[in-house]
């Protein structure tokens, strides 16, 4: 699983994308962050999740009016 969300407002964007470092269970890193033109994207804060939690997670912003975005950092 990766993808990118953004908040409705625009401002935060989320990258979920699959934790390399696990060995025994799927987990997902999910980065807040928050981009800033002409610089590095400001990462505000990271989650690991079991992979079931970050889809559930994903479906549930989707709702809550997130939206699918290109990467953005």
């Amino acid at each position: 699983m990766d993808g990118w969300l953004q908040a409705p407002d625009g401002r935060n964007v989320l990258r979920f994308h699959r934790d390399l470092t696990a060995r025994y269970e799927a987990l997902i890193l999910i980065d807040l962050g928050e981009p800033l033109p002409g610089q590095a994207a400001l990462l505000k804060r990271r989650e690991r999740l079991p992979r079931k939690q970050a889809v559930e997670q994903w479906r549930k912003l989707q709702m809550e009016g997130w939206s699918r975005v290109e990467p953005q950092w």
